[in-house]
């Protein structure tokens, strides 16, 4: 994929400038972020993956919905933040700059109350409380610089195309592998900061090496990178740590990383002497960036960001049709949605349940599809995680009963509301850019499906019985405790599914129960091992190092504490595997495509000898909702200009420079 990428940049390039178009692949559709890769605490050296935990479901039809964080989810931890956020707000009020309620600078724009509205595209499902900080270093930026590849402030050096799987041009115009271990990163020379300095190389060896001396939110990149050098003003050399060769890891990372104007931080840097923790914390209530917008207005109620007339793209690309967008801060899903069908909301992130009543009812409401699963689905796998150091979960006869035990079609149909297709066994899908690596023959010989009877045969054969009651107990006679399958309170489509999962099982003998702990006390009882089965999603986000993510999540023992010996932050149920960690290290280090599809074919392979996960249900990366009333011409699978990443993520921005207004009815 890595090879592959880069030369999507070039291809991309040259369409620019009037060649041939790049070849279009296939689909692609966070819950939050490749990434992002703005994934939970600071290193993720250590806190390992925010690409296990950064994955909350969409809700069902409840309340605070975290459409994309975990952290914008129901619940106490809700409440919680919005309290911290609230706080801090009321700090960056007093202490900064940026106004609270009014025009941050005289002469900026109108006043709220006047923003015109068909120059104005509203949004909903990004942000879910009031707004703390814009710095893209601190550990949980608000929109529009929360997540590294939200391109209308801040810029990253290429867009990922969810579909496609191509790095387009942004701030850099290509990259190719200069040797085996060099990539080499073009920048475009027009690009420009909005204080009217150029943007060079300096900038991009600064913004890496920034997260070299501190504990920011990328500073893994590290793990996989040994040094970045400027060769000239506008030509930059990634040099790959020699002993991991990671090539998946390292594109992520030039693709999903906030390019910072060097100046204005190094500035920081000298202010606060150094310190990490007040670089973090510092607010960037007037954050200069390198993208078409700006910031204009941030209060409890919406943030404001302003087009700008002399983006430097401009040129190349035009400018983006909407004058003015804004983000309103909903309480919860209900609002929000009840916004988006009355066109109060253009553009929409959220879980909308059975979202074609919408249109059946006569609304100007669409999404990417017509039918469904109505969005974008491609890797995104929530699954049910089995602690494999606890009994029966650590029986692979029990694992593979449960897997045959499950109805996946009732999950996806109920729970999932129509949103997903049934679950095809394995951790590679058949839908979306991985899907050249998906090999249904392997399927047809491994794969599970909803067989009960089967179930019960092999707990039969590997020595459960039925006790009395009907319950089957262990191998050795004893009773099977009552075994619980967890989500968080609050993520009611997971509920949903695990409620429906419970009774499957309960339908075969076993003795489960579902519960919905609040997030808190479960996520820290998972990190730790204290569990026998939770429901999370272990796919991480669109990135060009899927699906090597999602396994390197899943079966990965590299820096995972035993059981009791601390936190683990990807593969909670602790499996283990020689033979995984082998072809997990080789598959990445690969640029010959057909000889790294035979190794994710032997890894898939592995997984599902070994099932130390059971995906359940797909899940699309992003909710894609658009209303017509005010701007048309959204993209769609009709009409794929663009990627349905909500006009603002990565390739999916070309959708604020394709849309265009409504025409109002006469009067």
């Amino acid at each position: 994929m890595g090879d592959r990428a880069c030369s999507a940049v070039a291809a991309a390039a040259a369409a620019k400038a009037g060649c041939a178009k790049p070849e279009r692949h296939r689909h692609a559709a966070r819950d939050a972020r490749p990434c992002g890769l703005r994934l939970g605490p600071f290193r993720r050296r250590r806190t390992a993956s925010g690409l296990l935990a950064v994955l909350g479901p969409g809700t069902s039809p409840s309340p605070l919905l975290a459409a994309t964080r975990p952290e914008a989810q129901r619940g106490s931890r809700g409440v919680l933040l919005g309290a911290l956020r609230l706080g801090l707000f009321v700090l960056t009020c007093a202490l900064s700059l940026t106004s609270c309620g009014r025009k941050s600078e005289a002469g900026r724009g109108p006043e709220p109350a006047a923003l015109p509205r068909e120059q104005t595209l509203y949004m909903a499902g990004l942000q879910w409380g009031p707004p703390s900080t814009f710095n893209p270093v601190a550990a949980d930026p608000d929109w529009p610089v929360g997540e590294a590849y939200r391109e209308l402030l801040y810029e990253t050096l290429f867009a990922y195309d969810m579909i496609s799987g191509e790095l387009k041009p942004l701030l850099a115009k290509s990259c190719r592998w200069a040797d085996d271990l060099t990539v080499e990163v073009s920048l475009d020379e027009e690009a420009r900061w909005q204080n009217g300095e150029p943007f060079t190389a300096d900038d991009v060896v600064y913004t890496y090496e920034l997260a070299r001396r501190y504990d920011l939110p990328y500073s893994a990149f590290w793990d996989y990178v040994a040094d970045v050098k400027a060769v000239d003003a506008h030509t930059v050399h990634f040099k790959l740590d020699p002993k991991t060769r990671n090539r998946l890891m390292a594109l992520e990372y030039i693709c999903h990383t906030h390019m910072l104007p060097k100046s204005v931080f190094s500035a920081k840097e000298t202010e606060f002497g150094g310190d990490a923790t007040k670089l973090r914390q510092w607010t960037n209530p007037e954050p200069v960036g390198s993208g078409p917008y700006s910031l204009l207005e941030a209060t409890p109620q919406r943030i404001v960001i302003k087009r700008l007339d002399d983006y430097w793209g401009k040129e190349a690309r035009g400018l983006p049709a909407p004058l003015y967008v804004v983000h309103v801060i909903y309480k919860g899903n209900e609002s929000g949605n009840l916004a988006l069908e009355k066109g109060d909301v253009d553009v929409s992130q959220q879980f909308v349940p059975q979202v074609w009543k919408m249109w059946e009812g006569g609304k100007p409401v669409g999404t990417w599809l017509k039918e469904p699963p109505y969005f974008y689905v491609s890797g995104s796998m929530p699954s049910l995680i089995f602690n494999l150091h606890r009994k029966p979960m650590d029986d692979f006869a029990f694992r593979k009963a449960v897997a045959f035990a499950l109805d996946y079609k009732q999950i996806a149909e109920l729970a999932m509301t129509r949103y997903s297709p049934t679950m095809v066994p394995g951790l590679i899908s058949k839908f979306g850019d991985e899907a050249r690596y998906f090999d249904q023959k392997l399927v047809d010989e491994l794969g599970w499906r909803y067989e009960p009877a089967r179930a019960e045969q092999i707990l039969r054969a590997a020595g459960y019985k039925k006790g009395a009651d009907g319950k089957y107990r262990m191998p050795d006679g004893s009773p099977m405790h009552t075994l619980k399958v967890e989500c968080p309170h609050g993520w009611t489509d997971w509920m949903s599914t695990l409620n429906i999962a419970a009774q499957n099982m309960r339908e075969v003998g076993l003795n489960v129960e579902a519960e919905f702990p609040e997030y808190p006390p479960f996520y820290d009882r998972v990190q730790q091992g204290d569990f026998d089965m939770v429901m999370y999603n272990p796919s991480g986000s669109y990135s060009p190092a899927q699906p090597w993510l999602k396994f390197r999540n899943v079966m990965s023992a590299q820096d995972v504490p035993a059981v009791g010996a601390g936190r683990a932050f990807w593969n909670w149920g602790r499996y283990q595997s020689d033979e995984a960690e082998k072809l997990l290290a080789q598959i990445p280090t690969l640029s010959d495509e057909a000889e790294r599809t035979k190794l994710y074919g032997d890894l898939n392979r592995l997984f599902m000898t070994d099932i130390p996960v059971l995906p359940i249900e797909y899940r699309p990366w992003l909710f894609y909702e658009f209303n017509t009333t005010w701007w048309q011409n959204f993209p769609t699978a009709d009409n794929p200009y663009a990627p349905p990443q909500i006009c603002t993520d990565g390739a999916g921005m070309l959708g604020l420079y394709k849309i265009r207004p409504s025409p109002r009815p006469a009067r």
